[in-house]
């Protein structure tokens, strides 16, 4: 297999080369593999943290849904005894 490496010069502006063919691991640079691998810890991180959040606001949505709830039935009711 023959390897062709461009340089930053050799792509035009706005354009990102497309790989045509897989490339067998062994030719994947140490220094790309290390890149995606914290990529891959940074997105596990990312969405860790994204759960914790969701679940420390969770009471707090659910307060102001139940309010939410209890002011429209309320507003419902105001209107239909009104007639």
């Amino acid at each position: 297999m023959t390897t062709h490496h461009l340089q930053a010069e050799q792509v035009p502006a706005l354009t990102i080369p497309v790989l045509t063919s897989a490339v067998p691991m062994a030719d994947v640079p140490p220094a790309s593999l290390a890149a995606l691998e914290n990529l891959r810890v940074d997105k596990a991180a990312f969405f860790a943290m994204a759960d914790e959040l969701k679940q420390s606001l969770r009471p707090e949505l659910e307060r102001l849904v139940d309010e939410s709830v209890q002011r429209s039935l309320q507003a419902a009711w105001a209107k239909k005894s009104a007639r």
